[in-house]
């Protein structure tokens, strides 16, 4: 029953609990996504006002030279131009065309192999606003390899968890199993002794619970009835 309770719990966690800790583990990202490009833009608030792409281009530049994780950048204004920033090169994009769609799609947050990278990121669109000005956007991946193995490690360190307890579990049962069935195999020993004639023949069982009250019993019943076989021997 132990085990069964352990195994559910396990597999429980495995289910629900992890992936909600990876839901969480995205949030955060975006979270700090979103905070980071919010400080960018607002220190640079008149390079954007103003469409100054050059300076625009050296500033993704250097956000991406210091975060490694940061795959890419696209700026885009709303009804002007989009450039996009990989590391070590950028080039002007236009988003209309069906290679780039999906940068523009909500839904995207994992994506598998992406077109711009071939690796797995995490996509996430940044609105440029100041006051009343719908400036465009800017579109950013940060590489998953990080939180992957992360989750990896969640699972993993689960299952080794699990296969512990579950080892242990059995180990447990084991001992006590040999615990319950020694001093009743015992017990068995001693009376086939008995059947075979020899009368003298007692069990040793110390458990300290109701297997040894049986022994003392069994003990008492074979010397009654070895006292009466040598009485009637005597005869």
């Amino acid at each position: 029953m132990f085990l069964l309770v352990l195994m559910v719990a396990v597999g429980l966690f495995t289910l629900f609990v992890i992936p909600r800790q990876r839901a969480t583990m995205l949030r955060s990202m975006e979270a700090e996504l979103r905070g980071t490009l919010a400080t960018i833009v607002g220190v640079n608030e008149s390079t954007y006002i103003q469409e100054d792409f050059a300076s625009i281009v050296d500033i993704h530049t250097l956000v991406l030279r210091e975060n490694p994780e940061i795959q890419y950048l696209v700026t885009s204004r709303r009804g002007g131009a989009s450039i996009l920033n990989l590391k070590g090169r950028w080039e002007q994009i236009d988003l209309s065309l069906p290679a780039y769609q999906w940068l523009k799609d909500p839904a995207s947050r994992t994506i598998e192999n992406n077109p711009l990278t071939g690796e797995r990121v995490f996509h996430y669109a940044f609105p440029v606003r100041f006051y009343d000005l719908d400036w465009g956007r800017i579109y950013v991946g940060i590489s998953m390899k990080a939180a992957d193995a992360q989750t990896r490690g969640m699972y993993f360190g689960t299952l080794a968890i699990g296969a512990a307890c579950l080892a242990f579990s059995i180990l447990l049962a084991g001992f006590f199993t040999r615990r319950l069935t020694a001093p009743l195999l015992n017990l068995k020993a001693a009376a086939e002794r008995i059947r075979d004639g020899e009368w003298e023949v007692r069990a040793s069982v110390h458990t300290g619970d109701e297997v040894e009250q049986l022994a003392d019993s069994f003990n008492a019943t074979a010397e009654s009835l070895q006292r009466l076989n040598e009485k009637l021997e005597a005869q």
